[in-house]
């Protein structure tokens, strides 16, 4: 193997473990991102539905309730959304097609919700009384796909950095081997 081919086989080598590390990075740290201000907004959200929830629970007008939550239908990230008193009772629901209620669980954490779903509960409580319960459960699945979309790209911009990074290093090799060559062949 002749100086020229190390050399490029050394640098076209490092360069793709750099880059690969960098996507890898890049892309860990804007999912983290993007899960770190979707949960803040779900934290946001059902803070405001407890809030909004809590005083027809407190004085037992619960009729309005439902006019109420209504317009949160119109986030386009919330799978499902469950509010209901003390006893069990249903005061509204709204979920997506193909999502079940029933049987969903808090996730410990945005960064821990494995169906794509992150399932959270709430208290409803107003002057220290506990009222009711929040249960809201929010899609991840948009941050996926920018996840997905993201990598796709970095690897896209990756291939074009390993083509001209290779492209360099054989122009330097063929300068450089063919002078090193020529000062071995004189020793």
């Amino acid at each position: 193997m002749t100086l020229k081919t190390r050399l490029l086989l050394i640098s076209s080598g490092l360069s793709v473990l750099f880059t690969a590390f960098m996507i890898y990075d890049r892309v860990l740290a804007a999912r983290n991102e993007m899960l770190d201000r979707a949960g803040n907004r779900v934290g946001y959200i059902v803070s405001f539905i407890t809030e909004v929830s809590a005083g027809p629970l407190k004085t037992g007008r619960v009729q309005d309730l439902e006019k109420k939550l209504k317009g949160f239908d119109h986030f386009e990230n919330i799978a499902y959304l469950k509010v209901s008193d003390l006893n069990g009772r249903i005061l509204y629901r709204q979920a997506r097609p193909g999502i079940s209620i029933a049987d969903r669980k808090p996730d410990p954490d945005i960064f821990n919700a494995g169906d794509r779903i992150f399932d959270v509960a709430h208290d409803i409580i107003k002057d220290d009384e506990r009222l009711g319960v929040v249960q809201l459960g929010m899609s991840t699945e948009g941050i996926r796909e920018s996840v997905d979309s993201l990598m796709w790209r970095g690897i896209l911009l990756a291939v074009i950095f390993l083509v001209l990074i290779t492209a360099a290093v054989w122009l330097a090799a063929i300068k450089l081997g063919g002078e090193l060559e020529s000062l071995t062949e004189l020793g």
